[in-house]
């Protein structure tokens, strides 16, 4: 490794394996406009691809001189398809306990100041990383970075990987949706997809990534919740940085990214409102459950009252039966009573 006195950053990827997004994600990471001496990079192969890790091995071997530093890695644990789970809207917990286990292990090998997380269906612009580095080092500010689209993006559905709250001083976790795209100009956000994200190295050192916490799941979105709530500082969003977000299906590489603003937004506001009747919605069901259970749980606590009431008026039925008993057979003793 050659440090130098400059601020170093650690370029990180993860590959699953997607031939169809290689060629354009790595001629965007080349065309990053950005002195490469201070770049080191890092690529974690998950793919189980002989011939894609040989690829990213003989590209990263013919630049290794143009690069601060060059890290293959290998993963040879079992590979999940995180597409299938995604789309079929299942919850599947081994595959996001996967997700953060694979940025966990990028962590152990990044030494740059900055960490920039690149995902390997995600086209960054050449400028994100230099605009980044201006954002992040304002007061309070631990990562920064750009917008894409979801994948799984439709004519009706279109929304970018950035988080806020929604009402959250109601509730104690606070539910999350979809932010609503600007123009341009930086905004705080809950949480960013890790797609074109960057952060100081210190800061993901000391939180490392995980799948849950709280009410809430997903390596991204937990990163920006316990930065928000953990550390008490910031995530940006540079909304002047769009990314295209490659996506494969029937056969087509379609490229998920839309230059009209207004429409985008647009879009992204019916799919806000649709977040939030759900939210509603969810919300009403939980109360009604939460009353039904208060409900039952009076009614229970009525039963066991009657109950104990029956007994004790049992004890004391026979306490005093046994009470008269005792005063008869006393005045029989006495001669106050004949016998019967």
């Amino acid at each position: 490794m050659k440090r130098i006195t400059e601020e170093i950053i650690t370029v990180a990827t993860p590959f699953n394996g997607k031939w169809y997004s290689l060629d354009s994600y790595l001629k965007a990471l080349g065309g990053l406009d950005f002195d490469k001496k201070r770049i080191q990079l890092i690529f974690y192969d998950n793919s189980k691809d002989k011939k894609f890790g040989k690829f990213l091995k003989l590209w990263l071997e013919k630049r290794k001189k143009r690069y601060n530093l060059t890290n293959y890695i290998e993963d040879n644990s079992k590979s999940y398809k995180r597409e299938k789970t995604e789309i079929s809207g299942k919850e599947d917990w081994g595959i996001l306990n996967n997700v953060a286990r694979i940025y966990n292990e990028i962590l152990k090998k990044v030494d740059g100041d900055y960490l920039f997380l690149i995902e390997d269906d995600v086209i960054v612009p050449k400028a994100s990383l230099k605009k980044l580095l201006k954002v992040i080092k304002k007061k309070n500010i631990a990562a920064a970075g750009g917008y894409y689209l979801d994948r799984w993006a439709e004519e009706d559905f279109v929304a970018p990987y950035v988080w806020q709250y929604y009402d959250s001083n109601k509730r104690k976790d606070g539910l999350l949706i979809h932010a609503l795209p600007k123009e341009k100009g930086v905004e705080e956000v809950t949480a960013l997809g890790m797609g074109c994200y960057l952060i100081k190295t210190g800061i993901i050192k000391k939180l490392g990534f995980n799948s849950g916490y709280g009410n809430f799941k997903g390596a991204d979105i937990i990163l920006g919740i316990k930065i928000n709530k953990k550390l008490k500082m910031k995530t940006l969003v540079d909304w002047s940085i769009q990314c295209r977000h490659l996506h494969y299906k029937n056969g087509k590489v379609l490229i998920i990214g839309n230059d009209n603003i207004d429409d985008l937004r647009i879009k992204t506001v019916n799919h806000i409102v649709q977040q939030i009747e759900i939210m509603k919605q969810e919300e009403i069901n939980q109360r009604d459950k939460i009353i039904s259970e208060k409900e039952e749980e009076i009614n229970q606590r009525d039963k066991i009252i009657k109950e104990k009431e029956v007994e004790i008026k049992k004890i004391h039925n026979s306490r005093g039966w046994k009470f008269l008993t005792t005063i008869h057979k006393t005045k029989k003793k006495l001669g106050m009573i004949k016998n019967d």
